[in-house]
């Protein structure tokens, strides 16, 4: 199944989930493809090595680790890099809060209000007009970024380096 597919139908079951099931879909969806990304970019590896990398408590196994690595790698803008963050502690806040949390949460809220991305397309495009809720500027700002995501991935395969350079002077 491709990628966009796969897309397609997260969306679809974010439509009819909570406010905390759409938060923590969609970023695990941002995580995945951050991973996805960064192995296409990295020198060619077995599923163990990449498996010492990304998973248990080890390097790349956070969202918070793949942001910073793609960021510094060059892979993300500052703005991406920014609003990542933001999706990554709004999701905290839906996994570790009990109950009570939702997109309307003042903490949540503000940090929909905070997306770079938004402000950014906003200005640019007047077609962008009228109020959006919380939730609709998490998911327009996520799924942005999964597209931009996407389209790196393709890219980072033709830059991705074939081995470890040699150890040997001679």
């Amino acid at each position: 199944m491709s990628d966009y597919k796969k897309m397609q139908e997260m969306l679809a079951e974010v439509k009819t989930e909570t406010d905390r099931s759409c938060a923590l879909i969609i970023a695990a969806n941002l995580e995945n493809r951050l991973k996805d990304l960064l192995t296409d970019f990295f020198i060619s590896m077995s599923p163990t090595a990449l498996k010492e990398i990304f998973e248990g408590t080890n390097p790349l196994s956070t969202f918070s680790s793949r942001i910073t690595i793609a960021f510094s790698l060059g892979l993300l803008s500052e703005q991406e890099c920014h609003d990542l963050n933001l999706i990554r502690r709004i999701r905290n806040s839906f996994a570790h809060e009990e109950h009570g949390w939702s997109f309307s949460t003042k903490i949540v809220k503000d940090r929909c209000s905070s997306f770079k991305l938004f402000s950014e397309a906003r200005i640019k495009n007047a077609a962008i007009t009228g109020d959006y809720s919380p939730r609709d500027r998490f998911q327009i700002v996520a799924i942005s970024i999964t597209l931009l995501l996407l389209e790196r991935r393709n890219k980072a395969k033709f830059e991705q380096r074939a081995q470890h350079p040699s150890t040997s002077i001679f």
